[in-house]
């Protein structure tokens, strides 16, 4: 099991065949982001933008080691920055994970480089900051 409480996929293969089951652990913690921001908003206790950044703020806040590099991925696919939570992301990736999971921690900085982050770790453009809200999607 994941994060999620979702079935966690095979952990063995080639790198190609790991990359993709952390790409799909990637998306189910994006669909159920997307479904605890839609629920509530169905409550009536925020905007969609905002719930969902505060989801990834929490999740952010308490997962650890592979959980954390998934959770980080799946943030940044739905424009969501890490904000205050990068360093501990950076930490994870450089201590506890494989290549391949470090392969794809790398590829979710180098996004966000292409969106505009700087030294400071704030963005200058595009990602909102996790429990800011976000209205960019990419």
């Amino acid at each position: 099991m994941d994060a999620t409480g979702l079935p966690a996929r095979a952990r063995g293969g080639t790198p190609l065949m790991r990359l993709n089951d952390l790409m799909w652990e990637v998306r189910s913690v994006t669909h159920a982001a997307e479904q605890a921001a839609r629920t509530a908003c169905a409550r009536g206790e925020a905007r969609y933008d905002t719930a969902l950044a505060a989801t990834f703020d929490a999740w952010l806040g308490s997962w650890v080691s592979r959980d954390l590099l998934v959770c980080f991925c799946a943030a940044l696919e739905l424009g969501i920055h890490p904000g205050r939570h990068l360093d501990r992301c950076l930490e994870t990736a450089n201590a506890r994970l494989t290549a391949d999971e470090r392969a794809l921690f790398w590829a979710g900085m180098r996004r966000l480089r292409a969106h505009g982050l700087h030294a400071g770790g704030a963005p200058r453009r595009g990602l909102a900051p996790a429990g800011a809200g976000s209205g960019y999607r990419y």
